[in-house]
């Protein structure tokens, strides 16, 4: 995965630049629920998936 590039590439640009900003400020249209208990972001467009859906183990999800 791209991970650990990202990672290094983050960690070098804070280093480079120590003052950007850290923090996420949620953009209007983007709500905040919760989904198996934790925390979560979606959108009209993407919603939480449902708690009973149920899908078979072979099948792709999109």
């Amino acid at each position: 995965t791209a991970a650990p590039v990202f990672r290094e590439f983050l960690t070098q640009y804070i280093e480079k630049f120590p003052d950007t900003t850290r923090k996420f400020s949620v953009p209007n249209g983007v709500y905040r629920g919760n989904y198996k208990g934790e925390s979560a972001y979606y959108t009209t467009k993407s919603p939480l998936p449902k708690a009973n859906m149920k899908f078979n183990e072979s099948e792709i999800i999109f």
